[in-house]
């Protein structure tokens, strides 16, 4: 189970995954919109166990996701696995923008 590191004002035991810009930018928002004070997640800080997120969080999380990556999170995808870290988040926003996007109808 991740616990607090004081000393360093970050939430977890490791750095962020893969994609450093998503990570990075998911750790800032959810750092500084759901704890406020100053302490930093880790990638792997359970967000739903440790109650960081809750379900009306999560709507801010999954608009949030839509306003700065661009994408939309089809409802499917709200699953409590997908936003259990800023690791599963990171690998959602990754794999949804890999997807092909559905061509647009014209009137």
């Amino acid at each position: 189970m991740a616990s607090r590191n004081c000393t360093s004002g970050t939430f977890g035991t490791s750095g962020t995954p893969g994609a450093p810009g998503t990570s990075a930018t998911l750790i800032e928002f959810i750092s500084d919109s759901f704890l406020g004070d100053g302490t930093r997640i880790a990638a792997d800080t359970a967000l739903l166990d440790l109650n960081i997120l809750d379900s009306a969080a999560l709507f801010d999380v999954v608009d949030f996701i839509h306003r700065q990556f661009a994408i939309g999170i089809p409802v499917g995808e709200v699953h409590p696995n997908n936003f259990a870290s800023v690791r599963a988040l990171t690998q959602l926003i990754e794999r949804l923008q890999s997807a092909p996007q559905p061509a647009e109808v014209s009137r």
